[in-house]
């Protein structure tokens, strides 16, 4: 199996916000599990859609368990171990800890050593997004996507939340 990882810089309009962007390949045969993938406490809250729906799975506990198509990872304080079958390609949005509740609403806390399908956020800018992201496998495609929609859900939040935006005493 032969994978593939890059990172990638948000425009600057979006560097107060996101930390970076990245795509992991994994290009193996339909029955072939990748190598265990661990990944380091990162300190940052993470959108992870696998976009062309492979099936990716969590250790948990000592069990594999089947990852949604498209999740938020919190913080973890512990490695975090996962592995991927056959061909998968796999987009993550690295978010800065304390811009998650600007854009979401959510404190970063509150994923704390956690993860949950993204549609139990019932968020129509996040489920859009994330639909947009299905089926693409370029990287640049994805990007434009992600930068559009958290633009736009930006947007929102500066002018449809009081985030920010409370009296002063």
């Amino acid at each position: 199996m032969i994978i593939v990882y890059k990172e990638f810089r948000p425009s600057v309009a979006l560097q107060p916000y996101i930390e970076n962007y990245w795509l992991q390949v994994f290009n193996g045969d339909p029955a072939a599990e990748s190598p265990h993938q661990v990944c380091l406490p990162l300190g940052m809250v993470q959108i992870i859609v696998h976009v062309n729906e492979p099936e990716c799975l969590l250790s948990l506990d000592g069990q594999w368990q089947a990852l949604p198509h498209a999740l938020f990872a919190g913080l973890y304080s512990n490695t975090v171990t996962w592995k991927a079958k056959g061909y998968a390609v796999c987009f993550g949005i690295n978010f800065k800890p304390e811009s998650f509740i600007r854009l979401f609403g959510v404190p970063a806390a509150a994923l704390f050593n956690d993860y949950t399908d993204v549609r139990n956020f019932r968020n129509a800018a996040i489920d859009e997004m994330v639909n947009r992201l299905y089926g693409v496998e370029e990287p640049a495609q994805l990007i434009r996507i992600a930068e559009a929609c958290l633009q736009e859900k930006l947007k929102g939040s500066i002018t449809g939340s009081s985030i920010g935006n409370r009296p002063s005493n």
